[in-house]
């Protein structure tokens, strides 16, 4: 007699939290590092941003990984909440580094493509039967 296979365990969302987490934690610390570089006063207030959107980033996706067991659903949102500050703070990133004149091109752009992942995770179910 045959035992029963095992539930394949397929949840491509923790994937994203771990990219997430390996994305995080060396920026915090290069940003931790660029910061004693710089006098306080000079900092721009992007930076502040930066550092914040990336603190969540890590934040959502530990908590997402962390809690995933227990709390699937709160996991998965938690997780796509960390994957949408991950990639806002790309967009703050490259605003930095644009003219003042062009700024809002990336604002923008970082705006809709927020939407748009939102949209898409929204929507988007995987979960194999």
């Amino acid at each position: 007699m045959q035992s029963p296979s095992p539930r394949v365990y397929f949840h491509p969302e923790e994937d994203w939290a771990k990219i997430v987490l390996s994305y995080s934690l060396p920026t915090a610390v290069a940003l931790l590092a660029l910061y004693f570089q710089i006098k306080s006063n000079d900092i721009p207030l992007n930076f502040y941003f930066l550092s914040l959107a990336i603190l969540l980033a890590f934040s959502f996706s530990q908590f997402g990984v962390v809690l995933r067991l227990k709390f699937p659903n709160t996991a998965k949102v938690l997780a796509q909440m960390g994957v949408g500050f991950a990639a806002f703070s790309v967009f703050i990133a490259i605003a930095m580094t644009l003219p003042s004149n062009i700024k809002w091109v990336a604002w923008l752009i970082g705006a809709i493509f927020l939407f748009l992942l939102s949209i898409i995770l929204s929507t988007h179910s995987s979960v194999p039967e």
